[in-house]
Order: structure tokens, then sequence, then C-alpha cells
């Protein structure tokens, strides 16, 4: 017998809350097993005591998929396995700055988030016009801002 339901509480860019419905059976543990599913080797395993039906796995790389398999052992024997796939959300560019201002101008610097991405989106405004909105390569870490109202604060 196996749990018929893996369900992902809270899924974070490096963090995952799983939890399963309870057995009313005898067994020794629950065995959870985590694999990236871009990679062949490593695995994490982790060995849960009854009555644990919920874990958080934290140490993930934000934006990769991972498989959660569980199954009990008794007498060192394994039953059945129950996975699912979830992804990791993306991170976000860190430690945002906006340097160079002027009266018109500003650079706005970032460092790339650790997920692969396709490209940033950098939207800014005054707050009572309509927001600009950029599309940068992925690999960028900067980009200089124009047309900026003097005297008015832009976020």
């Amino acid at each position: 017998p196996t749990t018929d339901d893996l369900r992902f509480k809270s899924v974070k860019e490096t963090s995952v809350e799983v939890e399963w419905d309870p057995l009313d059976i005898s067994f020794d543990t629950w065995e959870l097993i985590i694999r990236n599913t871009k990679e062949e080797n490593g695995e994490i395993t982790t060995s849960l005591q009854r009555p644990v039906t919920t874990y958080v796995q934290t140490g993930l790389a934000p934006g990769e998929s991972y498989n959660f398999s569980i199954h009990i052992v008794k007498n060192n024997m394994h039953g059945p396995e129950h996975s699912k796939v979830v992804t990791t959300r993306l991170d976000a560019p860190s430690q945002v700055e906006v340097k160079d201002v002027t009266d018109t101008t500003a650079l706005v610097t970032w460092f790339q988030p650790l997920a692969h991405i396709d490209g940033i989106i950098l939207a800014y405004g005054t707050g009572s016009d309509p927001r600009t909105t950029v599309e940068i390569a992925e690999n960028e870490s900067q980009h200089s801002l124009g047309n900026l109202v003097p005297d008015r604060k832009s976020t």
C-alpha cells in the first residue's frame, strides 16, 4: 500500500513543503525521495517516522523541476511508490539599485537571478502616468532609463 496523494502545500524559490494522507496500516517508516528531473545522479532520500505526513525540503534550486516520490518501508521491504513533479518558483533579480540619477535619466543595475531565465521585464512609472515596460535580455544586468519627468518620483 501507498498513499494515493502527494500535495504541495508551499512552493518557493528554494524550498517545497509536501504533505500526504496517512495510512491506517502497520509499517516502519515513510521514505521520501526527491530527484532533480534534469540530473541523472543525485537524489535526496529522507526516512520519516509515522505519524509524520508533511515534510519541508530546503536547498533546492530556483526554477527547477523535482520529482517527489514516497513509499512505505516495512521489514526492509519497500511498498509501491507514488510520485509527483513540482517546479520551484523563479527567483527575482537581487540587489536592484538605481544609480547616476539626473533630471531625466537613471541607471538601474541588479544581480542576475539563480534560475535560468528567458529575460527580465522592467516596469516603471510615476504612479499617475501609465507604466513603461521594457523587455531586457536574460544576460543583461543593467538598463538605462531615459525620458524621465523632472521633479517626479518614479517607482
